[in-house]
């Protein structure tokens, strides 16, 4: 992971060497870590690229939420094509995560 992703940032870093559970264990530091978009770009296109690695960025104060994941230009041909998943998202979704204080990790898709 760390090979394709970089080094672990700092505050997950100090998270790895003061766990109990990972006591002995060591990390490797990566000089020129292989980079996600440039192992995957001949294979993965434009937004596809740019929202798995929004998803899959190491530092979780940067990573984009679930929310953001729904709302990125990679499902906006699925926001065209089915009006219900555009209503269903845009209404009940954004109500239900603003008014009742829910994540989108608690709301049941049907």
């Amino acid at each position: 992971m760390i090979k394709l992703f970089g080094n672990l940032p700092s505050s997950l870093k100090r998270l790895f060497d003061t766990n109990r559970n990972l006591q002995g264990e060591k990390l490797k530091d990566v000089k020129s870590p292989i980079g996600l978009s440039d192992r995957y770009r001949r294979y993965i296109e434009g937004d596809a690229l740019d929202l798995l690695l929004k998803m899959l960025e190491m530092d979780p104060d940067k990573r984009i939420t679930a929310r953001q994941a729904l709302d990125h230009s990679y499902f906006a041909e699925c926001r065209k094509k089915d009006s219900k998943y555009a209503q269903y998202r845009t209404r009940e979704v954004r109500n239900s995560i603003d008014n009742d204080n829910e994540s989108v990790d608690d709301v049941h898709w049907h």
